[in-house]
């Protein structure tokens, strides 16, 4: 379609060669069909991406052929529009194997509790639909060691210097003040300090701290120390030689309202930026945190059932047979796990991509092997070198 797929709709011919094509990679080894059709997923000159406005006859034609060859479908919603996405995906789901959705978990009570009576009628009718979820607020990362903070042209500026640059730069008062003046006099001043009631320091111990609660946000601290949240980001960097960094959480802000979520018999803990967004979030660490926040910390969740919603149940979702759990004729890949010391390490942002772009990455600790096809590729957090592993292909 070209140029025409950002905001046009698909002919009836071309949904059918989308369909046809959609269908034979899932024959070639596909597991289904993921689409976006989330608004805040933009193009560079900021349109929506193409698919975001697919019409219900392109998505069903597509679910159809996918389903014929036994893939699923796996959507990320448009969120303010709920009902109506959750009719689609239901409808899709009928003529598929499965579905999956990315599920955010909406503060409001009465929202997440029609959402659960959406998914059980959909699960009570044969339908075979699963959310997944971030089992822990989710967002960007920020701080003096990245280039996520304000923009103006002083800020701008900092943004271009390298991290010792920007540490001089701020020890000088007079540039301090310019970046702090310029987002007070900014047409969008408010809008720069109250985005800072979701901005949360994690910590400078080796464990990255994603718990804290309102009143350890940035705009708490600086309101309590009498500061501008920027002059106590500037000052927190400075007293940390830059190395403190701030989770920007944008959605699943509330951890009660995710455990009501991920409580459920319906939406598991699984769902978190890791191969997209690389240089602006990184929830790798998702799995560990399952571990030592919601079973080791919280006890939502037995050691087994932790297991068991991040192994057998997603390979049940992509019918892959020979694995998920520990049984005579199984895949044995196993972990052997500290569980008194699993925890995600701070995020570290490295220059390893072509032309030295940037990307997120996430260590953990308390993981003693990782066994993949019968060789060890982890020990005591660190690998091995031995990359035993492949790529799985659906058998649908």
């Amino acid at each position: 379609m070209g140029e025409r797929s950002v905001e046009e709709p698909a002919t009836p011919e071309e949904i059918r060669q989308i369909a046809e094509l959609a269908g034979q990679s899932v024959k070639e080894g596909a597991m289904g069909f993921s689409t976006s059709r989330a608004h805040v997923h933009k193009l560079p000159d900021g349109r929506c991406i193409p698919g975001t406005y697919a019409e219900a006859e392109e998505l069903h034609a597509i679910a159809a052929a996918v389903g014929k060859a036994g893939g699923i479908m796996q959507t990320v919603m448009n969120f303010p529009d709920a009902e109506k996405e959750m009719a689609l995906i239901g409808e899709g789901a009928a003529l598929c194997r499965a579905a999956i959705f990315s599920e955010v978990c909406n503060p409001s009570a009465d929202a997440r509790q029609r959402r659960d009576e959406i998914v059980r009628q959909f699960r009570a009718e044969g339908k075979n639909i699963t959310g997944f979820t971030v089992p822990r607020s989710a967002g960007g990362v920020g701080g003096l060691t990245t280039p996520h903070f304000w923009h103006s042209p002083s800020w701008n500026k900092l943004r271009e210097m390298d991290l010792a640059t920007r540490l001089e730069a701020l020890r000088d008062a007079e540039f301090r003040n310019q970046l702090v003046d310029e987002l007070k006099n900014h047409e969008h001043a408010e809008f720069a300090a109250q985005q800072t009631r979701n901005w949360y320091p994690m910590g400078m111990t080796e464990r990255a701290y994603y718990t804290g609660g309102p009143d350890e946000s940035l705009y708490a601290i600086a309101e309590a120390a009498g500061e501008h949240p920027a002059e106590t980001w500037i000052r927190l960097g400075l007293e940390s030689e830059g190395q403190v960094r701030f989770h920007m959480r944008v959605f699943n802000m509330n951890l009660d309202d995710v455990a009501e979520v991920i409580s459920t018999d319906w939406a598991m803990p699984g769902l978190g930026d890791a191969g997209a967004h690389v240089s602006g979030m990184i929830d790798a660490g998702w799995a560990t945190f399952v571990l030592s926040h919601w079973h080791r910390d919280r006890g939502l969740y037995t050691l087994q059932e932790a297991v068991r919603r991040m192994t057998s149940v997603p390979a049940e979702i992509l019918a892959l047979s020979d694995r998920g759990t520990l049984a005579i004729g199984k895949r044995a890949d196993i972990n052997v796990i500290d569980i008194d010391r699993v925890a995600e390490c701070q995020p570290l942002l490295v220059n390893d991509l072509p032309h030295g772009a940037p990307r997120f990455i996430q260590r953990a600790v308390g993981y003693q092997a990782t066994i993949c096809n019968g060789q060890v590729i982890l020990r005591d957090d660190e690998h091995t070198g031995v990359c035993s592993g492949a790529v799985l292909r659906n058998r649908g």
